[in-house]
């Protein structure tokens, strides 16, 4: 038989996906959010706090991100300065 290979981590990514301003105002509604897999339809439910530890998290990601593409850059810099 079918097998969903649907997961909270999966379904995250797509919570995670909708972007920073969209789940902000999730979080100002103050109520838990359900997300369905187009799948199985299996249901999957967020908690405002959860979310809220979602977006930070991908804050910080996105921190790293723009750090490591910095740190790259600087280090091509110093390769064509001799």
């Amino acid at each position: 038989g079918y097998h969903c290979n649907c997961s909270r981590e999966r379904v995250e990514k797509a919570l995670i996906s909708i972007g920073e301003n969209e789940m902000k105002s999730i979080i100002e509604d103050g109520k838990p959010i359900e997300m369905n897999c187009h799948f199985c339809n299996k249901h999957y439910v967020f908690e405002v706090e959860e979310i809220k530890e979602r977006l930070l998290k991908a804050k910080e990601a996105k921190k790293m991100k723009k750090k490591m593409a910095k740190a790259r850059l600087i280090k091509r810099t110093e390769k064509t300065d001799v």
